[in-house]
């Protein structure tokens, strides 16, 4: 069945979507259904067949794309109707493209999709579903026991299932009608997603058609500079294999926002596989398929570098993206002496990516933010001197145009953007910006004093028989630390004799009073930290789930002083 366009005619004020000229101005929908006319062949899409690599993947085209989508779209509205003003509706799945596929379907229907992170806990998913006020769901049969469990917390939820991908992949339905213009969606909001919940229950963040757009801008680049641009910036790339979760932000513009935007395909992990400890899979893909790019979170880049043939996998890519925070200096020192093109991209759920210039490979651990974006660092008074990042749109129409191209005119509504993400400045070269933790990050001590734990927290990780550190002690003294090791621990003492020079290491970045004395430390048992979706320690749950451990350090601690 032929895929006729959703919009007759095009102008300036709504230009050809598959053009250049659209960029800025033309929503991933009709950008879908465009390229799915004029390049029905292009490949969108590859995902491994079976958990098991040596089965071979799928690859799938835009073709096959727009029609897997009206096909669920009349499913959608053959179950639930169709709605007027945007009525949220959840689909909870495995880690596959049917995320991308219910997304457009949604949008057809006239409902805004929501995306919730099936491993969150209950309290965390209702929280979201409440304040969306959403009765709707979709879900794929692995997440049924989670609706099952909604249900039973959510009176009047209605529930169906979504057939497997390669029903809708497969499928050859009538067109289902379209055709709104930039103009008359961009302002729709068309998907919720949710905060990491990291200090306090996740918060729903609705995102409007324009917030896609702003991916799709290219900003002036200063003369002598080179972009880092995760979706259009990355010039003879064919395919990127990204491992960032569907139901994320970063997964969402990597898997689904990249491929839309650009010529690169994506290839994704095997649905079920866990993303934040597949190192040995990655490798694997990598060594079955011709990937150019690689997008990850900085934890899977550490576990990938450590295995054998790890770097040399890495240093055969065009580029490594990593994303969500920075890279274990050990680890980051090794890709950098292999001469890997790695591009640290800066972001939120709530801003998108800010566009970034190429540093040089000795200023690995800086940002060099486009100037044209505008960011603004506010000092916030510590005796390091960190800033906190703040977007601000200024008055005067030039303004109003510059901020339109910022994500966060476009899911907060916002002038000002206070992100508390800290930075340092680079100690001699202007402009360069080195991420240094959250304002809510920061420790204040019983006494008042105040530490930043991520510095320390990195310096730790960096011993081989650690997998991850977790410095607390909020209104308390000393400081703590509980460490979570990388493999099964026989001897806590031993391990703990064997790691302790590295907590020195960490111990002499602090005021002598500031330090971690030998006694405030505990092992934990592995992969005891909680962790959020993108492999990050989650501070507010680690409190809560070792308050027992926590509190036994600092009643041993007591009984020694006194």
């Amino acid at each position: 069945m032929g895929l006729p366009s959703h919009i007759d005619t095009f102008s300036e004020s709504n230009p050809d979507p598959a053009t250049p000229a659209a960029r800025g101005r033309r929503t991933t929908i009709a950008t879908l259904f465009r390229r799915a006319e004029v390049e029905p062949n292009k490949v969108f899409g590859s995902f491994p067949l079976t958990d098991n690599i040596e089965d071979g993947f799928r690859d799938f085209t835009f073709a096959e794309l727009a029609k897997a989508v009206d096909a669920c779209a009349w499913n959608l509205k053959e179950t639930f109707g169709t709605s007027e003003q945007f009525e949220a509706i959840l689909y909870m799945g495995s880690n596959d493209y049917r995320y991308i596929i219910f997304f457009y379907a949604a949008i057809k229907c006239g409902f805004q999709a929501l995306f919730i992170n099936p491993r969150y806990p209950i309290e965390g998913v209702m929280a979201v579903i409440e304040k969306m006020k959403c009765f709707k769901a979709f879900y794929s049969l692995e997440e049924r026991a989670v609706i099952e469990n909604i249900q039973s917390h959510r009176p009047g939820f209605e529930a169906s299932e979504l057939a497997p991908l390669s029903n809708w992949l497969d499928a050859n339905p009538r067109p289902f009608p379209f055709n709104k213009t930039w103009e008359e969606s961009r302002n729709d909001p068309v998907l919720s997603v949710h905060s990491s919940g990291t200090t306090g229950l996740p918060k729903p963040i609705t995102f409007r058609n324009g917030y896609f757009a702003t991916c799709d801008v290219l900003w002036p680049i200063p003369p002598g500079k080179r972009s880092i641009h995760p979706v259009a910036g990355i010039e003879g790339c064919q395919l990127a294999f990204s491992i960032f979760p569907q139901a994320h932000a970063g997964g969402l513009i990597m898997n689904n926002i990249r491929p839309m935007y650009s010529n690169c395909a994506t290839v994704m992990l095997p649905a079920r596989a866990d993303y934040t400890r597949s190192a040995a899979m990655v490798l694997e893909i990598l060594k079955r398929r011709s990937v150019d790019t690689i997008s990850a979170t900085p934890l899977l880049l550490e576990n990938i570098c450590q295995l054998p043939g790890g770097v040399e996998a890495l240093r055969k890519l065009h580029s490594v993206l990593y994303a969500g925070g920075p890279l274990r200096h050990d680890i980051a020192e090794t890709i950098a002496a292999n001469g890997i093109f790695t591009l640290n991209i800066y972001g939120a759920t709530e801003t998108g990516f800010i566009p970034a210039l190429k540093v040089d490979p000795e200023d690995y651990e800086y940002f060099h933010f486009n100037p044209y974006y505008k960011t603004v660092f506010e000092p916030v008074g510590d005796e390091v001197g960190s800033h906190e990042l703040v977007i601000r749109k200024d008055s005067g129409p030039e303004e109003e145009e510059l901020h339109s191209k910022r994500g966060i005119c476009w899911s907060f509504g916002v002038d000002e953007h206070r992100t508390k993400d800290l930075f340092v400045p680079h100690p001699t070269k202007p402009d360069l910006w080195k991420y240094y933790g959250r304002t809510d990050d920061i420790l204040v001590l019983a006494h008042a004093g105040k530490i930043n734990p991520i510095p320390l927290e990195d310096i730790i990780s960096t011993h081989p028989g650690v997998s991850g550190t977790f410095v607390t002690g909020e209104y308390r003294f000393p400081p703590s630390i509980l460490i979570e090791p990388a493999s099964k621990v026989a001897d806590h003492k031993l391990f703990m004799e064997e790691v302790w020079p590295t907590i020195e290491k960490a111990n002499a970045k602090l005021r002598k009073e500031m330090r971690i004395p030998k006694e405030m430390v505990a092992v934990l048992e592995e992969r005891g930290l909680a962790r959020g979706i993108k492999g990050q320690i989650v501070r507010k749950t680690n409190v809560q789930k070792h308050a027992d451990v926590i509190d036994k350090l600092y009643a041993e601690r007591e009984k020694l002083v006194k």
